[in-house]
């Protein structure tokens, strides 16, 4: 969702930060409802509606709610469409799915006429003869951080990335992933408000596939290529049209269509050195098959990640030079900084905090870390991570041995480790540095 600016000339969209909660609800008998089985997809709300009928449950499944804790009056209304009044605490999109299956088809070819809604509600209730299995009833919230922005006199403040201004045209997918149905079977009939209540660690069924030692060593898969088009992740959030340049469209108006479209993205990697997310109409990024190393950049592809380090804690590891005043930094930006300060490590704290020096000083060892401990998104490039507190991301140019007794680091015919650094909501005691 962005906020629709109409001061500027032409009018600019800013990206809305949000978050999402997903609830999987046993409504109905707990011996009726049966889980999705290996395979079955479906889609709730539909991308081109643009009115709203109270009579139809798939209508009122969509639905929208403000969130302000000191006005009662207004806090947690609930509407069909956006809330036209300022949300200081946020505005939440709801989205409900069908829960009554044929109990025969896994898709559809609209992804919805295998599913429907039950009789009595779209919530809840009997399921319907033509769709006679009771399925979890799956329920998505969608918290959107709208505190700072005011709403537009017209009414029209926010929109959707399809170009929609009324909210109507919110949807969801859902394609089943669990791996055993039978798991998830143990869950519905074994846990509800009284055994688990949301806390996966008081549900017996799922305590076997806990483990946040493995969550926590997973990471992005460097060479998986995205689209790399402005979508609000950079700078301020705001872009000048919306993604795919979608039109804007109102109330009662046919969704249209953009005749005279020309993709402008291309592709991009995960964390790549040269921003290549996000920065419009770049070449694809080529990558060393080995390594996972851009190579095409002229300017940072001699750079490389060497892994996550413990900052000192009698001073700073890196002390030849800070640059901790840029409000959007990242990998490559830091390193190319301390390259033309003439050093040859550089190293980023706390998501922006650059540092630079050709030597890890402070009793700072090279000592790896986990790479989850460096997991705080970078200013400038939220699908880099900068490190953390008290932990650094550590880069250097091929080929230079990192030296840690004060001695400057040079450059050896020895090929050090690569290690990439992934997402993380969990940031502690961590510090990324970047070396050259």
């Amino acid at each position: 969702m962005y906020f629709f600016n109409k001061t500027t000339t032409p009018p600019t969209f800013t990206r809305v930060s949000s978050g999402f909660n997903i609830y999987y609800l046993p409504r109905g008998n707990k011996g009726d409802i049966k889980v999705f089985p290996p395979g079955f997809k479906m889609v709730a709300g539909d991308n081109g509606r643009n009115t709203y009928n109270a009579s139809l449950f798939d209508n009122q499944a969509i639905s929208w709610v403000c969130l302000d804790y000191n006005n009662p009056a207004v806090n947690g209304k609930e509407t069909p469409g956006f809330p036209t009044t300022n949300c200081p605490d946020g505005i939440r999109g709801q989205i409900f799915f069908p829960s009554c299956w044929d109990g025969m088809n896994l898709d559809s070819a609209n992804h919805k006429d295998h599913v429907a809604y039950p009789v009595q509600n779209y919530n809840g209730g009997d399921c319907p003869p033509s769709h006679p299995v009771k399925l979890v009833s799956l329920f998505y919230e969608q918290i959107f951080d709208t505190g700072k922005f005011n709403v537009n006199s017209d009414g029209q403040t926010w929109v959707l990335a399809n170009g929609d201004t009324t909210g109507y045209s919110m949807h969801a997918d859902f394609q089943n992933g669990w791996d055993s149905p039978s798991i998830l079977q143990q869950v519905i009939d074994q846990c509800d408000e009284d055994n688990g209540n949301g806390n996966m660690h008081d549900c017996p069924p799922l305590l076997p596939y806990i483990d946040e030692a493995s969550r926590d060593a997973c990471h992005l898969d460097p060479n998986i290529l995205i689209p790399d088009e402005d979508v609000g992740l950079f700078h301020d959030g705001t872009i000048s049209i919306l993604l795919g340049n979608n039109p804007i469209w109102m109330s009662g108006q046919s969704k249209p269509i953009n005749t005279t479209y020309v993709e402008t993205a291309s592709w991009g990697r995960v964390g790549s050195l040269s921003e290549g997310v996000g920065t419009r109409g770049v070449s694809p990024l080529v990558l060393d098959s080995g390594s996972g190393v851009q190579i095409d950049d002229p300017d940072g592809g001699d750079w490389e990640l060497r892994g996550c380090i413990a900052e000192s804690k009698t001073g700073r590891a890196l002390e030849g030079t800070a640059i901790t005043d840029q409000t959007e930094m990242n990998l490559r930006k830091c390193a190319l900084a301390c390259e033309s300060k003439g050093y040859s490590i550089a190293g980023i704290e706390f998501g922006h905090e650059c540092y630079c020096d050709n030597a890890l000083r402070n009793g700072v060892q090279l000592q790896l870390l986990a790479n989850v401990t460096c997991g705080m998104p970078c200013t400038g490039n939220p699908y880099e991570n900068c490190g953390g507190s008290s932990a650094i991301t550590l880069l250097a140019k091929k080929g230079v041995v990192i030296r840690t007794t004060g001695q400057a680091s040079s450059a050896l015919p020895l090929q050090l480790p690569i290690f990439f650094l992934f997402f993380t909501l969990t940031i502690t005691n961590a510090l990324t540095i970047l070396i050259l």
